[in-house]
């Protein structure tokens, strides 16, 4: 029996919205831990701020999505999202991070007497199981 074990942190979290994908950032994005709920689509959680938010069923609320705004210019039709702002948000937030990986992966070896020699010298022998390959010709 061999293993191999994986543990890593998360990759940084990317807030995209607004004009070229990044919104204005106007408050601390970093929800304390007791207002972290994973939401159940019908009751609404407050943030710090006061407000109300209906978190999706099974959706984690992680972060403060009041912390960013996206800004808006007036056309006749009504307010859009403006499409020539770059936002002042970063790129990739470094204090939020997305969930890490934690993986064990297992593999298991049985010999057999007397089968078929393997090709790798001091592995004793091992049964080998022919693969049979088709070819067919239009």
């Amino acid at each position: 029996m061999a293993g191999i074990t994986t543990f890593s942190s998360g990759f940084p979290l990317q807030i995209t919205g607004g004009g070229f994908g990044r919104p204005d950032i106007i408050g601390d994005p970093a929800l304390p831990e007791n207002y972290r709920v994973i939401g159940d689509g019908v009751t609404a959680h407050p943030p710090p701020d006061g407000t109300k938010i209906v978190v999706p069923r099974n959706r984690l609320l992680y972060f403060d999505p009041n912390a960013f705004r996206n800004r808006v210019i007036q056309i006749p039709t009504g307010y859009v999202a403006d499409p020539y702002f770059y936002g002042t948000a970063p790129t990739y937030f470094f204090n939020l991070r997305m969930f890490g990986m934690n993986d064990t992966n297992l593999s298991l070896a049985r010999e057999f007497p007397g089968a078929i020699p393997s090709a790798a010298p001091g592995r004793g022998f091992q049964r080998v199981q022919p693969h049979h390959f088709r070819s067919t010709r239009p």
